[in-house]
């Protein structure tokens, strides 16, 4: 279904009750809503159908210019949570005012089911996902995000994050493991920094492919997080060969203090 929604803003609610009513088995939506500036839409309640069970069929969700949210994911228990939270496929295109896809993790809401995310175009687009809601990933395989000239970092520190304690190698026993990522794309990300700077330690058991273009630095994990012997790593379109290790991992000055 590709839903266009230019209406009255204070008939949305209603519009989409009647669309979640009627379709419970819809696999598939796209929402195009660039004159709706109200947030209120998306952070209102579940509509009431009579099931608990809303939407739990839809596997792709695509957001293009959807003007009225900051964050996909809200503290409220909200229909737009319910959907992500059952989501494989979840695109974000040319949103202009959404600064990061998960920003709470809770009991009730996660990105558990999540295979591939795709972000293009959101300007203010600073990171994917708080470190709490990137530990519930336990499904992700891929991840592109291309001109987003806002974002720093995929995984955002969280400001209740734990810092490492002891020294040597106990003070890395936090680990954050991507268990099924497999593809990482990142194009024209112009202040892009790193994948994560917090105190856990990223683990990559199965990544196979890293491609960067046009990207300020290329540089994304740290010496301590763990990538497999093999896989395949491409920066502007080059094929690299030999020890790939050194392009993509970087020694931060505090671990070399």
């Amino acid at each position: 279904m590709s839903l266009f929604l230019d209406a009255d803003h204070s008939e949305m609610p209603k519009v989409l009750n009647e669309i979640f009513h009627t379709a419970p088995n819809l696999t598939e939506m796209i929402m195009y809503m660039p004159y709706c500036n109200n947030p209120e839409i998306f952070l209102a309640q579940n509509p009431k159908n009579g099931e608990d069970g809303m939407l739990l069929q839809l596997r792709i969700l695509t957001l293009i210019q959807v003007s009225a949210i900051r964050s996909i994911q809200s503290e409220n228990s909200s229909w737009l949570n319910t959907i992500c939270e059952k989501v494989h496929e979840l695109n974000v295109f040319h949103c202009p005012h959404v600064e990061t896809i998960g920003l709470h993790s809770t009991s009730t809401m996660s990105f558990s089911f999540l295979k591939r995310v795709h972000a293009h175009r959101c300007s203010q687009l600073q990171y994917l996902f708080t470190s709490s809601v990137a530990k519930k990933l336990e499904n992700l395989e891929e991840i592109i995000v291309q001109k987003c000239e806002s974002l720093k970092e995929i995984v955002a520190k969280g400001g209740d994050e734990d810092e490492p304690e002891g020294e040597g190698e106990d003070k890395y026993e936090n680990e954050m493991v991507f268990m099924k990522l497999e593809k990482l794309t990142l194009v024209s990300l112009d202040k892009f920094e790193s994948f994560y700077t917090g105190s856990s330690t990223l683990n990559f058991p199965s990544l196979r492919r890293v491609w960067f273009k046009k990207c300020f630095s290329t540089k994304v994990f740290r010496r301590r997080d763990k990538v497999p012997p093999k896989f395949t790593v491409a920066i502007d379109g080059f094929l690299c060969v030999g020890d790939k290790k050194p392009l993509i991992m970087q020694q931060f000055e505090e671990e070399a203090s």
